[in-house]
This record gives C-alpha cells, sequence and structure tokens, in this order.
C-alpha cells in the first residue's frame, strides 16, 4: 500500500487511503455518524497521506483538525486521489470525552471556515468577524440539531456531550478565530520569506 501511493505521487500532488475500521472523526462526528447527520465535507487524512514536501506552500499549526485544514488551504488547483484501505483500530471515541472536546471543538469550527471559503475561492473572509460570527451560530444550530436527535432517538449519553459543549461555548468567540487567521498568515508570509532565502 505504502509503495503504491508513493507511486501514484508522479501523477498526483497528494495521495491518501481510505480509513476504514474506526472512522477518522471528532467525538462529535462520530455522535452525527451514529444519528445520520454529518455533513462534514471530508477529505485526505492525515492519518494515512502522501505529498511531496517541496510542494507545501501553506503550513498549518497544530490545531484539530489540522491535517484537513491545511490540506483545503493548498488543494485548490491540485491532484488528489483516495484509493486502497488502511484499518485503524477501534476504541472508544467517548472515554474522557470533557479532557479534549473543547480542543476538537475549536478545530471543528476552524474546518467550517476553511471549507466554506475553499467552496468560495475567497480565503481572506477568514480574517473577518462577520464571517466567523456566521460560522459560530451556524455551528450553535447544528449542535442543537444533534441534541434535538439525540433526545428523540432516547440517546442521553450523546445529549449530555453535546450539552458539554454547549456549556463551555464561552471558549470560542469570533475575534478567537479571526485572530487565529491574522497569526497564520503572517506566519505563512515569514515561512515563504525564510523559504527564498534556504
Amino acid at each position: 500500500m505504502i509503495d503504491d501511493l508513493f507511486d501514484l505521487l508522479s501523477e498526483f500532488d497528494f495521495v491518501g487511503a481510505h480509513i476504514t475500521g474506526m472512522v477518522d472523526d471528532s467525538i462529535v462526528g462520530h455522535i452525527a455518524n451514529e444519528l445520520d447527520l454529518n455533513d462534514e465535507e471530508r477529505t485526505l487524512s492525515g492519518g494515512f497521506m502522501v505529498f511531496d514536501p517541496q510542494a507545501i506552500k501553506i503550513p498549518f499549526t497544530n490545531f484539530y483538525n489540522e491535517d484537513w485544514i491545511w490540506l483545503f488551504l493548498q488543494a485548490k488547483g491540485k491532484k488528489i486521489i483516495q484509493t486502497g484501505n488502511v484499518i485503524q483500530s477501534k476504541y472508544d471515541p467517548f472515554l474522557n470525552y470533557q479532557s479534549k472536546i473543547i480542543f476538537q471543538e475549536f478545530g471543528e469550527i476552524l474546518l467550517s471556515g476553511v471549507s466554506k471559503v475553499y467552496n468560495e475561492n475567497s480565503f481572506e473572509k477568514l480574517t473577518q468577524r462577520l464571517f466567523w460570527r456566521d460560522i459560530l451560530n451556524e455551528r450553535k444550530k447544528y449542535l442543537k440539531k444533534l441534541t434535538i436527535a439525540s433526545e428523540r432517538q432516547g440517546l442521553e449519553n450523546y445529549s449530555t456531550i453535546i450539552q458539554h459543549i454547549q456549556n463551555n461555548y464561552s471558549n470560542f468567540n469570533t475575534q478567537s478565530f479571526q485572530n487565529t487567521f491574522k497569526i497564520f498568515w503572517n506566519d505563512v508570509a515569514i515561512f515563504h520569506e525564510l523559504n527564498e532565502k534556504s
């Protein structure tokens, strides 16, 4: 499988395999999958992907979903293929959810914003507070939808997990997302400057 993926780099910019067994997703993503309400646009998983490091024009910092965000930021006009399967061992994604779900939620919101502007081809929106206000409002509506579906199906454990996120939504505000990308684009400029000097 690894040899096959590297061979494909002669034709494609990014090559990945399908992750089977345990789907590569967040805690909320696993809940949404169980409720058949996952509307997330998926791309290659950093869990099993090959690429030429020289082709990277836009790095990205270590947030949850950084692999998908990173790929969306540089995938325009690139050739991408996903082929074959690798199996990820199963585990309980809900175990100790309190210790990881807020970190994941920040990355989920970042990914929602990046995937939206990727489709519109307008990355400058990522530094606008009004844009993030809309993304946060959409995310809150989505979490409410998951809560309602969980309660309808008698899955109280899922609604408890989502309630934990909602109780901690003061961690998320438009300025934090706006600043994340203001700092990020500045870092990209520095990266290019250093790259040219080397």
